[in-house]
């Protein structure tokens, strides 16, 4: 039978090194796809961030009205 000396396990490593190239790439892939979609996701309006901050009680009726006729009169 043949030796299998350093040279013959060349072919395996070979693999072995484009294997984990090809797995550490699909993981970059992955995680600045996965950064891509949760930039496109759209954000809160002003308005809605008002009502939730009223909804939540962060602000007071006459907080929110005021702060809402700033919003739509300027």
């Amino acid at each position: 039978m043949g030796h299998l000396g350093f040279y013959g396990l060349g072919g395996i490593w070979m693999i072995i090194v484009w294997v984990l190239i090809i797995a550490v790439g699909l993981y970059v892939l992955r995680i600045f796809v996965r950064d891509k979609d949760s930039r496109h996701q759209p954000s809160e309006t002003p308005d809605e961030i008002l009502k939730r901050r009223y909804a939540s009680g962060d602000i007071s009726s006459r907080e929110y009205n005021e702060m809402k006729e700033k919003l739509h009169h300027g």
